[in-house]
Order: C-alpha cells, then structure tokens, then sequence
C-alpha cells in the first residue's frame, strides 16, 4: 500500500522526514530518516549597465542569477548566447533576455528591451570670428585680440593663434567669464599687425 501526506503546509527550509509503520499486532517499523529541502523561491535575477531605452554608445550589461539551489540559467542577446559584462556597441535593437531554473523548479525570467544609435559623424568645421580688435582699428596698450568660436556638433577643442609672420601656432586662452578666447595683442611693437586664428573641434575638423 502506498500511503500520502502534504507537505504544502511547510514554509521554505531543510527537514529530516521519519516514518513508522505498525501492523494489527502491534510490531512496528521506523524507516531511516530521510533530509529533503522545500523551496518555493525562484532565482532572483538582476541586470544593471542598461536599461530600457536607447543609448548614443557602448552599454555593457551585467548579469547576476542567484539561487540556493540553482540548476540551469541562460542568457542571450536577439536570440543569441551572450557573455555577461560583453560590450555592445553596434547600432542596432536589443533584446536580452536571461532565463532561470533552480533545483526544486521554480523558474525566473526578465528581460530588457534596447537601442543604440550612434551619433552621425561630425564633419562640420568650428564658427570662427575676431570680434576685437575689427580691421584697421588702431590699438594700443593692454589691447586683446578677442575671439569667438563655436562648433554645434563635437564641441570646439582649441583655439590657436599667429601673429605676424609667426611660423607657429599658438593656443589662445578660453575666458571662464566671458566664454571668449582672449591673446594679449597690447605689448607688440608701435606698426600695423597681422592676426590669423584657427579652431579645431573634438572630432578634429579645423576652421
């Protein structure tokens, strides 16, 4: 005969299970205790390094699957295996989806739906204008050669100048108060002068 008992009443833990069975004569039998676990908890599953949304460069998931009793979990990008902490940088949609099993069958899953669009190259040369001293102005000590300049897409890197027939160019103070690029021009020598200035933005294109 085979006899039944629930066990649904027990909270999660690790038990020794005895039994005894006695005949109408009164003998009586006890099996060796037996250890089992009751486990009602699925893997808990985190990722960090990206979230839902989109993304301008490389994100790089991290993946953690925790469990006492873990038995199998499984990772993957669109479809695909993937290594956790693997950098992800192409432009594209993402699915990444983790799966868990643990050793009692409660199973885990979540996932994290993205993009990444890469910005578009910058080509576009820095605006560059000598707002002081304007052509043909006479100058005289203390004077500043004062230059703006502005790139909409990398950012300006630097400004430079040359002065004359200078060979060499040389960079120019950014103002943190004026947001200008300021040379002193008031210590040349009485005469007319030349001045050439470039700016070069973060990506390397130069006006």
């Amino acid at each position: 005969d085979l006899y039944a008992a629930s066990l649904d009443s027990l909270s999660d833990g690790s038990y020794g299970l005895t039994v005894r069975a006695r005949d109408v004569h009164g003998n009586q039998a006890v099996s060796p205790s037996r250890r089992f676990t009751v486990d009602n908890t699925p893997p808990v599953i985190t990722i960090s390094g990206v979230t839902a949304g989109q993304y301008s460069a490389t994100v790089t998931p991290i993946i953690n699957v925790t469990d006492a009793a873990l038995l199998d979990s499984a990772v993957t990008l669109n479809g695909t295996s993937y290594v956790s902490g693997t950098p992800i940088s192409a432009g594209g949609d993402y699915l990444l989806s983790v799966n868990a099993l643990d050793a009692a069958g409660n199973t885990a899953a979540s996932s994290v739906q993205f993009s990444i669009r890469p910005p578009a190259p910058d080509t576009d040369a820095p605006v560059i204008f000598i707002e002081q001293p304007t052509e043909g102005m006479h100058v005289r000590t203390g004077a500043a050669l004062i230059i703006s300049a502005t790139d909409v897409g990398s950012g300006v890197a630097k400004v430079e100048h040359k002065l004359d027939a200078q060979p060499q160019w040389t960079a120019a103070a950014l103002s943190s108060t004026t947001g200008k690029y300021v040379v002193d021009v008031g210590s040349l020598p009485d005469g007319p002068h030349s001045a050439f200035v470039r700016a070069i933005d973060q990506a390397g294109n130069a006006s």
